[in-house]
Formats: C-alpha cells, sequence, structure tokens
C-alpha cells in the first residue's frame, strides 16, 4: 500500500511540477513521520523517501538514529551484493577463459588427429608400395630360379 500511495504521490507532484513549469528537481517531498512506527519509515526510506519530517524533538531523533541504522545496513546489503556481483563477474571470466582453453585443446588434437591420419596412410602407402616391390622382387627371382625360402 505505502508503494502505490508514493507513487500516487510522486505522478501529482510531477503534475504539479509541469502545470506550474518547474522541473521536478526544485521540489522536495517530505513524508511526515508522525504517530509512524519506524517500521514504516524503514519501508519509505526503501521506497527512495529521503526527508522526513517530525513535531516532536524527541520522537525524532529517535526515529533518526533508527532510520540511520536501517540506512547503514542498507548501504552494507548494497555493498556485499555489489562484491557478489564483481565475484561473479571474476567467475564468468575464467569460466570463459576456460571455455576458450578447451576450444583451443579441441582444435589442436583435431589438428592432430588430422596430421597423425595422414601420417597413417602415408605410411599405409609406404607399405602399400614396399610390398608391391617386394611382390615385383619376388616374382623376378622366381623368373630367375632362386629359392627365396618364402
Amino acid at each position: 500500500m505505502l508503494k502505490e500511495n508514493l507513487a500516487f504521490v510522486e505522478n501529482e507532484i510531477q503534475a504539479a511540477c509541469v502545470r506550474a513549469n518547474r522541473s521536478r528537481k526544485e521540489v522536495t517531498l517530505v513524508a511526515v513521520s508522525k504517530t509512524k512506527p519506524v517500521s514504516e519509515l524503514r519501508k519509505a526510506y526503501d521506497l527512495g523517501v529521503r526527508v522526513f519530517g517530525e513535531n516532536k524533538v524527541q520522537e525524532l531523533c529517535e526515529k533518526a538514529e533508527e532510520i540511520k541504522e536501517a540506512a547503514e545496513e542498507r548501504k552494507e546489503k548494497e555493498e556485499e551484493k555489489e562484491e557478489r556481483i564483481e565475484a561473479a563477474k571474476e567467475d564468468a571470466k575464467e569460466a570463459e577463459d576456460m571455455v576458450e582453453a578447451v576450444r583451443e585443446n579441441i582444435s589442436e588434437l583435431t589438428e592432430s588427429a588430422v596430421k597423425g591420419s595422414d601420417i597413417t596412410r602415408e605410411i599405409e602407402d609406404e607399405i602399400k608400395k614396399i610390398m608391391a616391390e617386394e611382390k615385383l622382387l619376388e616374382e623376378d627371382l622366381k623368373g630367375l630360379n632362386v629359392d627365396t625360402g618364402v
């Protein structure tokens, strides 16, 4: 409900600024905290309200201290969130680097496999040539009637 009310008031302020030909930056929203519990003020603070009005000094001091603590807590949470985001970015970068390294390894292995299969073909071709030459030699030897023992 507070969020909706704040949005409604913000729209009213914006419309009034337009009618008065003024910038929204020239107008300050003062949230009246009189009789409101600090829990409500914290909610308003979390929604972006930064200026509060109070008519009793003692209540103002108490509420101000609690709001200050809430602001510090929020700041700490934001800092923790930023740290988690930075850590996640670093993790993502490391993962990206790892993926790139794996891709490079796959490329190198593929290249080696291609070279290996080319070498295997060359060896097979050489073996075939040698076998063909051996066959020719055997035929030549048979033509000479020499016993090869084979």
